[in-house]
């Protein structure tokens, strides 16, 4: 883990991750060694809330959407 800043792809990785669900900003944060007030901010500026509703609805009309009839 990198002490300092994170690089701007490293804050994509953890938005991309945490998008895609199954993640907490706790677990988050342990895994890159950022402060939770940092991620925490970080996510609010750019709606990381809002984007992951979005994706689990989008994914949840896929799963709808390819599932055959009984």
């Amino acid at each position: 883990i990198r002490k300092g800043r994170l690089l701007v792809a490293d804050w994509n990785k953890i938005k991309a991750e945490y998008i895609a669900g199954g993640t907490s900003y706790r677990k988050l944060c342990e895994k890159y060694g950022v402060s939770r007030t940092t991620l925490q901010r970080k996510a609010k500026d750019e709606n990381w809330l809002a984007l992951r509703s979005q994706a689990e609805a989008y994914q949840a009309s896929l799963n709808m959407h390819n599932q055959s009839p009984v």
